[in-house]
C-alpha cells in the first residue's frame, strides 16, 4: 500500500507501475496459500486477523483488481467479508476516501 500512496501523495506517480502490480499479485498469492482449504485466513471462522488483512485488502483491489480466476479462494473470502456489515459500514466509507484522493492525485 505504502509504495504507491505515499510516493502518489508527494506527486511522484502518476498511477500504480508494473512493479507494484507485481507485488500486490504476490500478496494476492500469499492471501491464496494461506486460505488453504480453509474460508478464513487464521481459522474456519472469521477472526480479526480477516478484518485487519481485510481492509488493506479492500485497498489494493481497487487499485489493482483482484482476478477471481486466478485468485479464486481470495475472491471467495473477500466476498464474504464484503457482506458483513460491520465491514461495509466501517471499511468502506475509508476506501472510497482513499479512491477519491488517489483518483485526484493520478488526473
Amino acid at each position: 500500500m505504502r509504495a504507491v500512496t505515499q510516493p502518489t501523495f508527494t506527486a511522484k506517480l502518476d498511477g500504480p507501475t508494473k512493479k507494484n502490480i507485481s507485488d500486490i499479485e504476490e500478496g494476492y498469492s500469499i492471501v491464496e496459500a494461506y486460505l488453504g482449504h480453509r474460508a478464513y485466513v487464521a481459522a474456519d471462522h472469521l477472526t480479526i486477523a480477516d478484518i485487519s488483512l481485510g481492509s488493506t485488502f479492500s485497498a489494493l483491489v481497487w487499485i489493482h483488481p483482484l482476478d477471481p480466476n486466478m485468485f479464486p479462494k481470495s475472491a471467495a473470502w473477500f466476498e464474504r467479508l464484503s457482506t458483513e456489515s460491520y465491514f461495509k459500514e466501517i471499511n468502506a466509507p475509508g476506501v472510497a476516501f482513499l479512491a477519491r484522493s488517489l483518483r485526484h492525485f493520478w488526473r
